[in-house]
């Protein structure tokens, strides 16, 4: 029983770091798309 716990706590974690993993990409690319848009507005 503890051991699954465990377990699922672990898979928690590796979820937890991809999505911030995913959202840290998705910002960058907003950032870099905003940057391209007000290069082009020059």
């Amino acid at each position: 029983m503890f051991k699954l716990r465990e377990d699922i706590t672990k898979i928690w974690q590796l979820i937890a770091e991809q999505s911030f993993c995913n959202a840290k990409a998705a910002s960058a690319e907003k950032r870099h798309q905003a940057g391209k848009d007000k290069y082009e507005e020059r």
